[in-house]
């Protein structure tokens, strides 16, 4: 029985790898939230989290999509495509990022310029400047980290894809705590570990893939440069839409309600992130699978995969979010007592986290088929929608409303999703028995 047992280990031991770095990334988010509190307080923790936020709508505008390009076309190639290959490969679209970071950082620096009044009532100097560096880098570092997550590289993506960059600030914060240290400026010792972990992610990079092949093929043309924006189109709006609904939650409730129920709310979506813990692990590990099943037409063994995998999430998931249901204020006085009027909100956006894992990896596989147009523009459409209500629910019901217009949006896309992917290509992502 042992000897079945290590068999077993041994052979998914790179996932359980990956499972360990994606639960140290979220513990170390956690703890961050929760030294800045100790260390600063909940209004520092609510501005820091709307600066994150613009800092990853930045980056997706940088990398246009073409991350998720990349590890898709990557993947649906794996049989064919040599190391070689995927340096030329990613130099070109390396190239092009590139570029993008430097139109982004002239177009921020003159928005900062021209709206420096409006601005710099919602934020520092210092902190627009820490925004406009953390951006570029971290454009940069998801790149490279979807590239290693392409050729299969799990756990080194899984560290870059967040968990290292939070480990390393939690640790600074850590010692900062322990030492009396007086931080003034979170987000710049986020920047710094930002460029640690861009430096580690290029290391890596010339340890696994050609780097100086990458570097000497380099040279874009413009035009060149707009086939590959229009490559990645459909995956950026998507993305930028996906997570859009969350961005446009917390920015809501800085502008309408306040720093700390902002700081509050972030906390509150990342507990309901935990819960979709192995959602994410299942679609780190298998989305490159799904691509390739799907363009071999191997659709029987392609629904079986996703049948057992959404299995796996929803049983994972639901003991999770009946604990955090059951003891909200408990969970939330564990960050500050500030957070516990936040109960009712907590409690909403949970039921909208069920309703995601019953609908398994209906985006990724809409994403991994052809819908990639189909799923932008609904993505577009919830986006609007939760534009709309939650702008209209925050008025009536302040930041519950804003909850209730995230279970609306919730249910809108996957239903819509989930019926296209049935009714196009015979693919069953949702929970059923």
């Amino acid at each position: 029985m042992s000897s079945k047992i290590l068999a077993l280990i041994k052979k998914f031991r790179t996932h359980f790898y990956m499972v360990g770095a994606n639960f140290f990334g979220i513990l170390a988010v956690f703890l961050s939230f929760k030294l800045i509190n100790l260390t600063t307080n909940e209004a520092t923790l609510g501005v820091f989290s709307i600066i994150i936020v613009y800092k990853q709508i930045i980056a997706k505008v940088i990398n246009f999509g073409l991350p998720t390009f990349a590890l898709k076309e990557i993947a649906k190639n794996k049989d064919s495509y040599s190391i070689d290959d995927i340096a030329i490969f990613y130099s070109k679209t390396l190239g092009v990022i590139l570029k993008n970071v430097l139109l982004c950082i002239l177009i921020l620096i003159s928005t900062v310029c021209i709206f420096e009044e409006l601005l710099f009532e919602k934020f520092s100097r210092n902190e627009i400047i820490m925004l406009v560096a953390m951006a570029p880098t971290y454009a940069l570092i998801i790149f490279n980290s979807q590239i290693l997550r392409a050729r299969k590289y799990f756990i080194t993506f899984q560290l870059l894809n967040g968990s290292l960059t939070y480990g390393l600030f939690c640790l600074f914060l850590f010692i900062a705590y322990l030492t009396n240290f007086k931080i003034t400026s979170v987000p710049f010792l986020f920047l710094v570990c930002l460029f640690l972990v861009l430096a580690f992610s290029f290391l890596i990079l010339k340890i696994k893939i050609q780097l100086k092949q990458v570097l000497d093929g380099m040279k874009l043309s413009m035009t060149d440069h707009f086939i590959k924006l229009k490559d990645g189109l459909d995956y950026f709006i998507v993305q930028l839409s996906s997570q859009g609904l969350n961005w446009i939650t917390l920015i809501y409730t800085s502008y309408f309600i306040g720093s700390i129920d902002t700081g509050g709310l972030n906390i509150i979506i990342r507990l309901a992130v935990l819960c979709s813990f192995f959602k994410t692990i299942i679609n780190s590990i298998k989305g490159p699978d799904y691509a390739y099943l799907y363009h071999a037409n191997a659709s029987d063994k392609l629904n079986s995969e996703i049948k057992y995998n959404t299995k796996l999430l929803v049983y994972c998931a639901l003991p999770l979010i009946t604990i955090l249901f059951a003891f909200p204020e408990f969970f939330l006085g564990l960050f500050s007592d500030d957070y516990t009027h936040l109960v009712i909100v907590f409690r909403i956006v949970l039921i909208g986290t069920l309703i995601d894992n019953l609908f398994g990896s209906v985006g990724l596989l809409m994403q991994m088929t052809k819908e990639e147009k189909s799923f932008k523009n609904l993505m577009l459409l919830t986006v609007f929608i939760h534009l709309i209500v939650g702008f209209v629910l925050t008025y009536y019901f302040e930041v519950r409303g804003l909850a209730i217009s995230l279970i609306i949006a919730a249910m809108f896309w996957n239903l819509i999703s989930a019926f296209l992917l049935k009714r196009k290509h015979n693919i069953i992502p949702y929970f059923n028995l």
